[in-house]
C-alpha cells in the first residue's frame, strides 16, 4: 500500500497550507485577496488566462478556486461547467459586484461551493475559504481510501521491468526498446517502465496467434482518423499515429492510460448511457454518440465516437476500437446555417411580405388611382425602411460571420471622417430619420483626417446611428459629437428613447441580444458587430444609460449614489442610450486641418 499512504501523507501536507487560484481581471480585488489570504498562511495567486488556470487544475496545483463573474468581460461564469469536468472535487466560491437575482441564480445552479458580492466581506471571504478547504479535503480523504480499496485488487498486477522481462523471457533492455517504440502495452512513470500482468500475457497469447498485432498495427496506421484500441477496464492498449498527432500527447503518456481521461480531458468516466465503449462491450455491436470534448485551452470541440467491438475465436468482445471524428467545424457551420435560415424564415415575412404588398398596390393602375398623393409617398417611404433593414441585418451577419472566422481585415488609411464616412451614412438613413420623424445633429469640434478603414468605420457609424433611430423616440434629435486630436478620435452617438436596462449594459455587445422586443425588428447583431470592428481598430466602446432629470443626462449609478434623485418616480422621466467610441489614431506631417 505505498501508492496510498504517499498520497495520504499529500492530503496532509496540503491541508496545513492551502493553495488559492483568484480570476478576476479587477486589480483592487486581487490585491486585497492575496494580502489578506496570504497573511493566514494561504499560498495566493492570480491567473489572468483561462489556459493557466486550466492547467494549474489539471495538476492540481489549486485546492480553492476564487472566480469573478465580471472577468472578461462578464463571462467569468461560463468557465464553471468546464471547471466542474476537470476536477469535480475543487470548491469554487464566486464573486460578484451584480447584486441581481437573475445572476445569482445562474451562478449558484451550477453547484458553486459560496456565493459572495462585491466589496467584498473580507471575514466572510475567510470563512468560506477555510470550509471549502476542510470539504475538499475531507472529500479527498474519503476518495483516496476508496482508490486504495480498489487499487488492492490490481496491485499484483502491476509490474517494472524486471517483472515483465521474465514473463516475455526477453532481456530488460530489450523490453525497455519495445515500450518506447509503443510495441507492447506499458506506461512511463518518471524514469521507469511499468507494466500491467493481464495485458502483457494478452500480449503474448496475440503473438503467439500468428503474430496478429503486427498486422492490427499495420492496419491501424493505415486510417486517416484517430484510433484506439480499449481494453475493458477502459484502458487504451494500443492506438496510431493519428490519435497520437490529434492529442499531441506521445505514445508512452497513452498507452494504460483510461481512454476518458485521454481522449476526453476528464478524470471520471462516462456515464454509461452515455459512454459508446461500455455500451459495445454490453451489446456486442457497433455504438455511435457525439461526445463534447476540450482542448488544454478549454475549447469545445463537438466529437462523433464510434464503438466497434474485437472479438476473440469464441466471438466474445475483449477489446474496442475508439474512432474519434472531431467534427466541431461542421457542428458550427451547421449552428450558422439553422440560425441563418431561421432569420431569413422570420425577417423575411415581417419585412419583404409588407413591400410586396405596397409594391403591388402600387402598380395596380385601377387600385393605384385610389391612393392619395401622401399615401403613396408613405408606402414607397416604408418600402425604402424595410429594404434598408434587411440589407443592414443581412450585412451585419456577413461581417460577424467572417469575424468569427477570422477572415475579417482592417485596412486603415488616411480618410475625412465626415466626407467619406458621416456624411454618406446619414444620406442613406435619410428615409429612416423621415419616417421615425427625428433629426440628427453632428458636432465635430476638430475636423481632421483619421487613420481607420474607411469601410469597416462606415459599418460602424451606420449600426450605431440606425441603433438610435430604432430604439430612440419620434420628434426627438439623435445627437453625434465628434472630437478629434493628435492621438485619437472620439466618437459619441446621443439619443432619448427606451434606453437601456441597467442589468443588460455589460451583455449589450454580445451577439444576437435582445432585451427589447416590442415591435422592433432585427438580429441582434448590429451592437456586437460595432464591437468586432472597435476591436479590430484597438479602440475602446462603452454603454451607457440612464434617466433625464432637468434636461441633463444622468446615468443609472450617479442617479442611484443621490438621495435627491432616487425618491423621484423613474416612470416619469424620459431615459436616454450614449455610446462612446474611442479609437487611436496618429496624424503625420502631410495631415492638414480642414
Amino acid at each position: 500500500m505505498a501508492v496510498k499512504t504517499r498520497k495520504l501523507s499529500t492530503y496532509r501536507q496540503h491541508k496545513s497550507c492551502g493553495r488559492i487560484l483568484v480570476m478576476d481581471d479587477d486589480p483592487t480585488t486581487t490585491r486585497l485577496l492575496k494580502r489578506d489570504l496570504g497573511k493566514e498562511g494561504y499560498i495566493v495567486e492570480v491567473a489572468r488566462y483561462t489556459n493557466r488556470c486550466f492547467e494549474k487544475i489539471k495538476n492540481e496545483q489549486i485546492d480553492v478556486l476564487i472566480l469573478a463573474v465580471e472577468a472578461w468581460g462578464a463571462k467569468g461564469h461560463e468557465l464553471i461547467p468546464i471547471i466542474k469536468k476537470i476536477d469535480s472535487l475543487l470548491p469554487i466560491i464566486v464573486t460578484s459586484a451584480d447584486d441581481s437575482m437573475e445572476t445569482a441564480a445562474m451562478v449558484r445552479e451550477q453547484g458553486i461551493f459560496f456565493y459572495a458580492m462585491k466589496p467584498l466581506d473580507m471575514n466572510e471571504i475567510k470563512l468560506a475559504v477555510k470550509n471549502a478547504l476542510n470539504r475538499k479535503f475531507t472529500r479527498q480523504h474519503a476518495s483516496l481510501r476508496r482508490e486504495g480499496e480498489l487499487q488492492k485488487d490490481f496491485e499484483d498486477e502491476i509490474l517494472d521491468l524486471a517483472g515483465a522481462s521474465k514473463i516475455l523471457k526477453l532481456s530488460k533492455r530489450m523490453v525497455s526498446d519495445l515500450a518506447k517504440k509503443g510495441e507492447i502495452p506499458a506506461t512511463r512513470i518518471g524514469q521507469k517502465w511499468r507494466f500491467i500482468r493481464n495485458q502483457l500475457l494478452e500480449w503474448l497469447r496475440i503473438m503467439a496467434a500468428g503474430n496478429q498485432k503486427n498486422y492490427g498495427t499495420l492496419i491501424l496506421e493505415t486510417m486517416d482518423e484517430g484510433v484506439a484500441v480499449v481494453d475493458k477496464r477502459l484502458r487504451v492498449v494500443s492506438c496510431n499515429s493519428a490519435y497520437l498527432q490529434a492529442l499531441d500527447v506521445p505514445r508512452d503518456q497513452i498507452i494504460g492510460e483510461y481512454c476518458y481521461r485521454v481522449s476526453h480531458r476528464s478524470k471520471v468516466p462516462c456515464d454509461e448511457p452515455a459512454c459508446p465503449v461500455r455500451k459495445a462491450f454490453k451489446t456486442q455491436r457497433p455504438v455511435k454518440s457525439m461526445h463534447i470534448n476540450y482542448d488544454s485551452d478549454g475549447n469545445e470541440h463537438y466529437c462523433d465516437v464510434i464503438a466497434l467491438p474485437i472479438k476473440d475465436e469464441q466471438g466474445k468482445v475483449k477489446q474496442v476500437l475508439e474512432v474519434i471524428r472531431d467534427n466541431t467545424e461542421i457542428y458550427n457551420l451547421n449552428k450558422h446555417l439553422s440560425l441563418i435560415m431561421s432569420f431569413f424564415a422570420r425577417e423575411s415575412k415581417k419585412t419583404l411580405g409588407p413591400v410586396v404588398m405596397n409594391i403591388s398596390a402600387l402598380i395596380d393602375e385601377k387600385l393605384s388611382r385610389t391612393i392619395s398623393q401622401k399615401k403613396h409617398y408613405e408606402m414607397l417611404l416604408a418600402c425604402i425602411c424595410n429594404l434598408k433593414l434587411m440589407q443592414d441585418m443581412i450585412r451585419n451577419y456577413i461581417i460577424s460571420y467572417r469575424g468569427e472566422k477570422k477572415e475579417l481585415e482592417c485596412n486603415r488609411q488616411y480618410t475625412d471622417l465626415y466626407e467619406n464616412i458621416m456624411k454618406p451614412v446619414i444620406k442613406e438613413l435619410q428615409p429612416i430619420f423621415f419616417k421615425r420623424e427625428m433629426a440628427i445633429e453632428i458636432d465635430i469640434k476638430k475636423q481632421r483626417l483619421v487613420y481607420c478603414d474607411p469601410d469597416l468605420v462606415k459599418i460602424l457609424f451606420s449600426n450605431l446611428i440606425h441603433n438610435a433611430a430604432k430604439y430612440g423616440l419620434s420628434n426627438t434629435t439623435i445627437q453625434c459629437s465628434v472630437d478629434i486630436n493628435d492621438k485619437e478620435f472620439k466618437l459619441t452617438v446621443f439619443n432619448k428613447g427606451r434606453g437601456i436596462p441597467r442589468d443588460k449594459l455589460m451583455n449589450i455587445f454580445e451577439p444576437y441580444t435582445r432585451f427589447n422586443r416590442d415591435g422592433i425588428r432585427g438580429t441582434g447583431l448590429g451592437l456586437h458587430v460595432v464591437k468586432m470592428i472597435a476591436d479590430m481598430h484597438n479602440g475602446l466602446l462603452k454603454s451607457e444609460s440612464g434617466f433625464i432629470v432637468r434636461g441633463q443626462p444622468v446615468p443609472y449609478d450617479e442617479f442611484c449614489a443621490d438621495a435627491k434623485l432616487c425618491t423621484m418616480k423613474k416612470k416619469d422621466l424620459e431615459k436616454f442610450a450614449r455610446f462612446i467610441l474611442i479609437i487611436p489614431t496618429h496624424v503625420d506631417a502631410k495631415t492638414m486641418e480642414v
